[in-house]
C-alpha cells in the first residue's frame, strides 16, 4: 500500500500529467500526494545575465540585481504551480501537501524522496533555469 506520492511540479507544464497519474494512484491507493516546487537559486545565480546591471562582478551587490528580479519571478511561479496542484488534489478529494523548496532540483528532489513512497516526475520536466542566449541590447 502506498503512504505517500512525491510529484515534483515544474513551472514548464510537463507535471501536469505527472499529477494526473499521481492522483489516479492516490485515488487508488488512500496515498497522500507530496506536490514539491523547487526555485533553483544555485541554478539562477549560476547564469550570467543577459547584459551588466553595474557594479563589479563578486565585488558590488548591485551587479546581482538582476538575479533578485528572477529569483522573485520564479518563486511566483513555484507559489502558482504549488497552488494549482493543492486545487487539483483537493478536488479530487485527496490528502495532500506542498512543499516548497529552494536548492539543487536534485538534492531537494532526492531530500524530500526520503520520507516518500514513490516519485512521479515527468520526463519533459524543468526544475532548472536555461541560460540565457547571448544576444545584443540596441
Amino acid at each position: 500500500m502506498l503512504g505517500s506520492i512525491l510529484i515534483g511540479l515544474d513551472t514548464s507544464g510537463h507535471g501536469d500529467k505527472s499529477v494526473e497519474l499521481a492522483i489516479r494512484w492516490g485515488n487508488r491507493s488512500g496515498a497522500t500526494l507530496v506536490g514539491l516546487g523547487i526555485i533553483d537559486e544555485p541554478g539562477i545565480r549560476a547564469i550570467e545575465p543577459a547584459w551588466p546591471v553595474g557594479g563589479t562582478p563578486g565585488v558590488d551587490p548591485v551587479y546581482y540585481s538582476g538575479y533578485e528580479s528572477k529569483l522573485t519571478q520564479v518563486n511566483q511561479q513555484v507559489d502558482l504551480v504549488l497552488e494549482r496542484f493543492a486545487r487539483r488534489s483537493g478536488e479530487a478529494g485527496l490528502t495532500h501537501a506542498e512543499v516548497k523548496a529552494t536548492g539543487s532540483p536534485h538534492e531537494m528532489i532526492e531530500q524530500e524522496a526520503q520520507t516518500c513512497d514513490v516519485i512521479v516526475l515527468a520526463r519533459g520536466s524543468r526544475f532548472a533555469p536555461e541560460p540565457r542566449r547571448n544576444h545584443d541590447r540596441r
